[in-house]
């Protein structure tokens, strides 16, 4: 009976890494032995203006240090969001450039992306958190209405929220720049706050 249960598992185990392959469609892989160090990287695929994408579940991302994969990242929900947690590998404390690959599953293929800040492997570092990720930004531009600063299809008190926290200087993926930058000034102030305002009355 013993040896069953133990053959059960067994078959268990091959049944869920097989799965598991089948969903990455990347091909891209890591071992999680043989690495001494490791950091933590928080990530959201976006479009170029920094938005979020509707559907984080369509890509996969993976960390890379020259062609070497050093980590493929699992999707976590955070709030009503979702983002990709990543754990990058190393044998070095520190030093190494980190660069991403996202690949589109609904295209079959890799995704461009536009440059972003430099990472650079530190061993226990976190880069971005769950409710602020590094945003992987591809050269795509997001659909957006002017005013609608979340992108949920309405214009209302939720989008002059954001956009007096974009004001203060607070950081809420769910704010698309274009849609907030009213004046077409490339800033975020008083000026455009005024201008949601009225957009917010005449809607």
């Amino acid at each position: 009976m013993k040896k069953l249960n133990i053959l059960g598992c067994f078959i268990l185990l091959l049944l869920v890494s097989h799965a598991a392959r089948a969903q990455n469609k990347s091909g891209w892989s890591c071992s999680e032995t043989g690495w001494q160090y490791d950091m933590t990287v928080f990530a959201v695929v976006a479009y170029s203006n920094g938005s979020p994408v509707e559907e984080q579940s369509n890509y996969e991302v993976a960390a890379f240090v020259g062609d070497e994969c050093r980590g493929v990242a699992d999707i976590w929900t955070a709030g009503t969001s979702k983002v990709f947690y990543l754990r990058v590998r190393s044998n070095t404390t520190s030093g190494e450039n980190i660069t991403f690959k996202v690949f589109d599953k609904t295209e079959n293929s890799e995704s461009s992306l536009i440059t972003f800040d430099a990472v650079t492997f530190t061993n226990d570092a976190t880069i971005g958190e769950a409710s602020a990720p590094l945003a992987l930004k591809r050269s795509v531009d997001a659909p957006y209405v002017m005013g609608d600063v979340n992108g949920d299809g309405s214009i209302n008190s939720v989008d002059l929220s954001l956009m007096i926290g974009k004001i203060l200087g607070k950081v809420d993926a769910r704010f698309i720049d274009a849609a907030g930058d009213l004046d077409g000034n490339s800033q975020f102030n008083s000026v455009d706050l005024s201008l949601l305002i009225k957009l917010i009355l005449s809607h």
